[in-house]
């Protein structure tokens, strides 16, 4: 099998949404999509200033799951977070899972962290 991960809203919305709608006409098998969050500790350095990058052009991950609820899937689309936007944010990330469930997200992997 052969997944690819992206970090959602990365580098701007718009080049996010066609980089989304791209990989799901390609040959890969299941899509990543990382959603941002201001501590991301368990990411590397390459990864993590894509994110900061992400969260410095106020994109948020109602934009990322609004994307990606909208567009046809004909890949598996995993959602990768840290536990604490969903606890920390969960009536508003509870309506956008709520939205991207009904149109085909597979399955969420949250990471914690804890001292």
């Amino acid at each position: 099998m052969i997944g690819v991960y992206i970090v959602g809203g990365y580098p701007n919305i718009e080049d996010f949404k066609s980089l989304f709608r791209y990989l799901q006409n390609s040959k890969v098998d299941f899509i990543e999509v990382g959603l941002p969050f201001n501590d991301p500790v368990a990411d590397g350095p390459i990864i993590a200033e894509a994110i900061y990058k992400t969260i410095e052009k106020g994109i948020t991950v109602g934009d990322i799951l609004e994307v990606i609820s909208k567009e046809k899937k004909s890949k598996k689309t995993y959602i990768m977070t840290y536990s604490n936007i969903i606890f920390n944010l969960w009536i508003k990330v509870e309506d956008n899972i709520r939205i991207g469930h009904n149109v085909g997200f597979f399955r969420f992997f949250l990471f914690t962290y804890n001292l």
